[in-house]
C-alpha cells in the first residue's frame, strides 16, 4: 500500500542517514558514541517538516470519529463496571496521578514525532501503573490490575484521533520499539484497551445487553440535551456580537456627524 511504501522509505532514509553519520568519527564523539540520541535528531529532523502531512494521509476519520462516539455513549461506566477498586477519586493524590495519566495520554495526539508520541503513551501508562501501586503498596502491580484501569482512562480521557496516532506509531517507530521492552508492552496494551473499547458490550461491564442498549440510549438523550445547550448558547452570542456590531456602527456613524465632539 502507499502507507506502507513511505514508511519503507523513511526507514530506509533513517538507517542510511545513521550509518552515514556512524561512520563519521567526529560526528560519533560529538555524540559520545551513543547512536540513540543520533536516531532523535534524525528522527526529528524528518517529523518537524513532515509530521503534519504524513497525519493527513493516514488519518482515519471514520474510526476516529466512530470511537470518540462510543466513548461518550460510555459516558456512564464506572470503576465498579469494570470491577476496579475505587483507586481514583479516594484521595487527593490518587485523583492527581489519575489527571496526570490523562495529561499524558492527551499528550499522545500533540507529540510529532512517532517516538514521541510512543514516549506520551508509556509514560501515561507508567503512571497508572503508580496509581495502582499506591492502592496496594504490599503487592505488585500486574496486568489484571493494569488492563481495566487502562480502559477506564482511556474512557475518561477520550483522546482525539487515536486509530490513527496508533496507526502513526506503528508505521514509523522503529520496530524494536514497539516489538521489544516496556515500550512495547505499554503500545500492545493500549491498542488492546482500545480494540477492548471498539467491540464492548454488556458483558464487557457485567451488565445485560438490554441495561447496556438503555444506558446507550440514555447517554445519547444526555449528548443532544447538550449540542442543544450548546447551539442555544452559541445563538446567544450571535445575537449578542450582532448588537454589539450595530452599537458600534451607530457610535462610529454618530461620531463622523460630530455628536461625540
Amino acid at each position: 500500500t502507499k502507507l506502507e511504501t513511505i514508511s519503507g522509505q523513511y526507514h530506509n532514509f533513517y538507517w542510511k542517514c545513521k550509518d552515514q553519520l556512524l561512520s563519521n568519527k567526529s560526528t560519533r564523539e560529538a555524540f559520545d558514541n551513543d547512536p540513540g540520541p543520533m536516531g532523535v535528531c534524525i528522527e526529528r529532523l524528518v517529523f518537524t517538516k513532515l509530521s503534519e502531512s504524513l497525519m493527513n494521509i493516514i488519518r482515519k476519520e471514520n474510526d476516529d470519529l466512530k470511537f470518540s462516539s462510543k466513548i461518550f455513549h460510555l459516558c456512564w461506566v464506572t470503576e465498579s463496571h469494570l470491577e476496579i477498586p475505587n483507586v481514583v477519586s479516594s484521595s487527593p493524590k490518587r485523583t492527581i496521578l489519575f489527571c496526570s495519566a490523562q495529561a499524558s495520554m492527551r499528550q499522545i495526539a500533540e507529540r510529532i514525532s512517532p517516538t514521541g508520541k510512543l514516549k506520551a503513551l508509556s509514560r501515561s501508562c507508567a503512571q497508572i501503573f503508580n496509581l495502582i501501586q499506591e492502592v496496594d503498596i504490599q503487592t505488585p502491580a500486574c496486568a489484571d490490575d493494569f488492563f481495566p484501569l487502562l480502559v477506564y482512562t482511556i474512557l475518561k480521557t477520550n483522546p482525539p484521533h487515536i486509530h490513527s496516532h496508533i496507526d502513526f506509531i506503528n508505521l514509523f517507530c522503529q520496530k524494536s520499539a514497539i516489538e521489544t521492552g516496556q515500550c512495547a508492552y505499554y503500545f500492545t496494551s493500549f491498542k488492546c484497551a482500545v480494540e477492548f473499547i471498539d467491540k464492548c458490550e454488556g458483558k464487557s461491564f457485567n451488565i445485560s445487553p438490554a441495561l447496556f442498549r438503555e444506558n446507550i440510549e440514555a447517554s445519547k438523550s444526555e449528548i443532544e440535551l447538550t449540542i442543544e445547550a450548546v447551539n442555544i448558547r452559541l445563538e446567544n452570542l450571535s445575537k449578542q456580537r450582532s448588537l454589539l456590531w450595530k452599537s458600534i456602527t451607530s457610535f462610529r456613524q454618530n461620531f463622523n456627524f460630530g455628536e461625540y465632539v
